[in-house]
């Protein structure tokens, strides 16, 4: 009951506005559904059935972003999420320049948004608070621009350049110079992110346990709204979610919301079979239960379960069934004095760990020839095979956070990039034991412990801030910027308070 007043009583003023234009949104929905039928006909009723949400929110999301600056900024954390999902039925109809598109349609709604809501220019000088910052972003946003200028397929990454890099450092700079003073209200765009990031993960959740329920096999989806893409960012979020459904005294009055939150992840991780993401999860449960260890019996019965799900999926992959029969019968030395087999258990664990060397061995050959600029955004795909001839198979980034970044857009930007972001991260943990104890635990910590989990788990399985193969995405890099932008604000504006 709790949870559906708390649905009831935070979503009643976004309803009440969309209700004053429900013709329009009615009209709009009509046509559009009524252009998908025409398109695809009778020949996808999945993909029509699955059109009825995507279209309707679409609709109403870019609606409520004309309420006011603050829902604009809220609905855009949740839409960016989600977004994928829609360009996804998109691609199926094969309408791929509209889904890159809507990129474009969302910030320009954004910004209509908050055209009324007054702004302090003063604080992105380079002699301000954020001067450091206001020098990063113009060095990053120049490098990327040069590097799309540069680039084989200018179109393709002037493109990703302005939705994965342009846009992020816009709306960075946007949130800095806002007049709003309220911590809650960040942790309300928190919120928010969650919502959209537990929502992206249903499809590949859903697609798992169909598929278990009728052939016993745990299949997942490839791609944007795949697993492996997922995991990276649902990792940035997982801490604050783990959090806040404990601890009410944080969360608030959205206490119920973060529990459903974390009942949606708990399924969603349990159906996971990464052997990547059993190491960062691991972290992730460590540092939570330190942090907040009066709680620790909450973290581990949620850890014990996850953990051993995911253990359970790992040992039933193909290629893990023959590590495990390679325990008996080559790794284990018999009692007659038989001498074991060099090919045991460890030497099968590090042969499997070799599966992304070839990969990485073709992007430090790619960052050899383009070390400055790199290929460009979207490049990296049809510089692959030519690095790589002895591949069969091509792919679309470097399978590792810093490969990729130095590959498409050059060392000079990894090394700004990374030093710049981990340089925030160290110097807010810092900052938040000496002089803002209070928002440790809901703002600080929490944001290192995700991105610490990030980077144990994309260095090793493979994670891209942004994703060129359309449906198109650039969610990792989107989480990655809204909780940054937050934990910045959070330690340097001395006037937030709660509410």
């Amino acid at each position: 009951m709790n949870l559906l007043k708390d649905i009831k009583d935070g979503s009643k003023e976004y309803l009440d506005y969309l209700l004053k234009y429900k013709m329009l949104i009615l009209v709009a929905y009509l046509v559009c559904q009524l252009g998908i039928y025409m398109l695809i006909g009778k020949t996808n009723y999945f993909i029509f059935a699955a059109s009825f949400f995507t279209t309707i929110f679409i609709i109403s999301s870019l609606v409520l972003m004309l309420k006011d600056s603050k829902t604009a900024i809220l609905i855009y954390n949740i839409s960016i999420p989600i977004l994928p999902m829609q360009l996804y039925l998109l691609n199926r109809l094969n309408q791929n320049s509209i889904g890159a598109t809507m990129y474009f349609v969302y910030f320009i709604f954004l910004i209509i948004g908050i055209r009324k809501e007054k702004f302090n220019f003063k604080k992105i000088n380079i002699k301000s608070k954020y001067g450091i910052v206001t020098i990063v972003y113009f060095f990053l946003g120049a490098i990327a621009l040069i590097s799309s200028l540069r680039s084989a397929y200018k179109f393709e990454a002037f493109r990703l350049t302005f939705i994965g890099v342009i846009f992020m450092i816009l709306y960075s700079l946007i949130l800095i110079c806002l007049e709003i003073k309220q911590h809650d209200f960040y942790k309300k765009i928190i919120l928010f992110l969650c919502i959209g990031v537990a929502i992206s993960g249903i499809p590949d959740t859903f697609i798992a346990l169909y598929s278990l329920i009728l052939s016993g096999e745990n299949t997942h989806l490839y791609g944007v709204l795949g697993s492996n893409f997922m995991l990276g960012y649902t990792l940035m979020v997982l801490p604050f979610i783990l959090i806040y459904a404990v601890n009410k005294e944080i969360s608030g009055k959205y206490n119920s919301i973060y529990k459903l939150l974390l009942l949606v992840e708990i399924v969603n991780l349990c159906t996971q079979r990464s052997r990547g993401i059993l190491g960062a999860l691991i972290i992730a449960f460590v540092a939570i239960i330190i942090i907040d260890y009066k709680n620790y019996k909450k973290y581990l019965i949620v850890s014990l379960v996850i953990l051993g799900c995911i253990t359970f999926n790992v040992s039933q992959r193909g290629e893990m069934t023959e590590i495990t029969e390679s325990i008996v019968n080559s790794g284990v030395p018999k009692v007659e004095g038989n001498v074991a087999s060099d090919k045991g258990f460890f030497y099968q664990l590090g042969e499997q760990a070799r599966n992304r060397s070839p990969i990485w061995s073709a992007a430090f050959r790619m960052i050899e020839d383009h070390t400055y600029v790199g290929v460009g955004p979207a490049n990296f795909k049809y510089y692959f095979q030519s690095y790589a001839p002895e591949l069969k198979k091509a792919y679309i980034d470097a399978h590792n956070i810093f490969l990729n970044v130095a590959a498409e857009f050059g060392v000079p930007f990894a090394i700004v990039f990374f030093f710049s972001w981990w340089g925030t991260m160290f110097k807010s943990l810092i900052y938040g034991f000496i002089k803002k104890k209070k928002h440790n635990k809901s703002i600080i910590l929490p944001t290192f412990i995700g991105m610490t989990s990030l980077m144990a788990y994309g260095n090793v399985t493979g994670q891209a801030f942004i994703t060129s193969k359309h449906p198109i995405s650039v969610v990792p890099a989107f989480v990655l910027i809204s909780l940054v932008t937050i934990l910045l604000i959070t330690v340097k504006e001395q006037t937030i308070s709660n509410d």
